[in-house]
């Protein structure tokens, strides 16, 4: 399923919600790519990512990031490869045993 809640000034909520268990589930792709790249490619806009599985779960909120980083740009090559391995060892724990 997917929910798109919008309020002005407030900002925009998209929430997908996937059942991998159902015979027409396709695979989702390189998730991590895609938000890299929608954080990195939009410095001005503040992202909340939540990623859960069962009762695990965890988030990346950029204006935590950016309030830690201070002068250093989302954009900035080091910054960039920590996120993406960030997301990726988070999900990796989300699916461990």
């Amino acid at each position: 399923s997917l929910e798109i809640e919008s309020e002005v000034g407030t900002g925009t909520k998209v929430r997908a919600v996937f059942k991998t268990d159902h015979v027409d589930f396709t695979p989702i792709g390189d998730l991590t790519s895609t938000v890299v790249i929608l954080i990195t490619m939009n410095l001005h806009t503040d992202f909340i990512y939540k990623r859960s599985l069962d009762s695990k779960e965890f988030t990346v909120d950029t204006r935590q990031l950016k309030e830690i980083l201070g002068d250093v740009p989302l954009n900035e090559p080091g910054i960039v490869g920590w996120l993406t391995d960030y997301i990726k060892e988070n999900t990796n724990q989300l699916t461990e045993v």
